[in-house]
Order: C-alpha cells, then structure tokens, then sequence
C-alpha cells in the first residue's frame, strides 16, 4: 500500500513538471515585454519561401494555426508583386530589396483581414545591410504602432542597438525560425495550460486526499507546492 502510494506521488510531481515545461522559458521573455496574443492564428512574411515552408511545417507540429490570407488581402499583395507567395506564409521574394514598400503592403493586406493574433516578418540576414536594416526595423515597429494587440515576431539577424530597438517597443526577436514559432505557440496556448493545470489540481487533490486521508484544501495545497 506504502508503495502504491509512493507510485502515485511520483507520478504527481511527473505530471506537475510535465506541465510546467509546457510553458517553456520563452513565456518569461515574452511576457516582459508586454506580449500575450489571445489565439494562436499566426500571419507569417519572409523574403525566402524555403524558410517559410519550414516555420509552417513548425506552425503544424505546435499547434499553431496559419489561417490563409482572405481572397481581398492575396489580390492587394499580388497587385503590388505578382509572383509573390500570396496565401500564408506569405512569400515577397527578394524583391523587398528593390521596392521595400511591398513588405508593408503584405503586412498590412494580412492584418487588415482581422483573421491573425501574431504576425512573424522573417528578414534573414538582410537587417545587418545599413539601408535595408532601417527599413526592416521601422517595418516591424509600424505593425507595433498600427496594430498595438497584435504580437510582433521578427526573426532576423540583429546588431544589438536594433534588438534593444524592437524590443523596447514589444517586438520579439528570434534568430531561429523554428523557435519563433515555438515561443508564439507558448504564450498563445498558455490559457489553456492554466485551464489544464487548475483541472489537474482539483483532479489531484481528490487523489491525495482518497491516498493519504488529508484535507481537501491541504491535498490541493500539497499539488500547488508540487506544481511551483
């Protein structure tokens, strides 16, 4: 009976780090600065397509939904570019580098359509470049000015002045393409961790309190302490 009981402790305390990790040490960066998107409908924009296949392949694997641009918003970007990757991800090619105007035109035709809580601008190295750089980083801080509830992921090579730039004003800066999706997959579906965690409580108290004949009140408090 001792070793039943010992087995279901452990199994507690397994679960209760299981859920922890769940929310990951990015949740922590994320929220100091301010970012906690309310779903996790992600708009992605890059200037490669490659790239842009693997952070949908990541989106799938996470959980994170990539709602395809409405008919309007892929008419507005084809409009400007017509052999750009119009549906999400949303491909400008490299012709951001000679008409850097259609990077806003996509962000906008994207965020405009109201379907996204995120929107990820993949840059590549392209920001280091003294011209282009300026141009990347005032890109991301318009979407934080003109679309302030909507999270801001730029994943990009940076030099620390443009990463303590964006940063200041919410933007989330990732070299990884892949961790970028991750992080927006965290702080996305963190309510619903809290949901899973409060249910695995009162569902764990019960358990102790059946095991070990202890209070309700103290088996959840025993949990919590576990949890933390």
């Amino acid at each position: 009976m001792k070793r039943t009981r010992l087995l279901a402790l452990l199994t507690l305390c397994v679960a209760a780090l299981a859920a922890y990790a769940l929310v990951g040490s990015t949740l922590g960066y994320a929220f100091s600065l301010g970012v906690r998107p309310r779903a996790n409908r992600l708009a992605i924009v890059t200037v490669s397509g490659g790239v842009g296949v693997l952070m949908a392949d990541e989106a799938a694997d996470a959980g994170v939904e990539l709602p395809e641009a409405p008919p309007e918003a892929q008419s507005r970007i084809l409009e400007r570019i017509a052999f750009a990757g119009a549906r999400n991800p949303v491909d400008v090619t490299g012709q951001v580098g000679n008409d850097h105007a259609v990077l806003d035109v996509a962000i906008d035709a994207l965020l405009d359509s109201g379907r996204y809580n995120g929107i990820a601008l993949f840059y590549s190295v392209s920001t280091l470049a003294p011209n282009t750089g300026e141009k990347n980083v005032a890109s991301a801080l318009r979407v934080r000015e003109k679309y302030p509830h909507i999270a801001t992921l730029v994943v990009s090579a940076l030099r620390p002045e443009q990463r303590e730039e964006l940063e200041g004003e919410g933007c989330l800066c990732f070299t990884d393409p892949s961790r970028a999706v991750r992080s927006f997959a965290a702080t996305s579906t963190l309510v619903v961790v809290l949901f899973y965690l409060i249910a695995q409580m009162v569902g764990a108290g019960q358990l102790i309190k059946l095991l070990f004949g202890l209070r309700y009140e103290y088996a959840v408090g025993i949990v919590g302490v576990l949890m933390t």
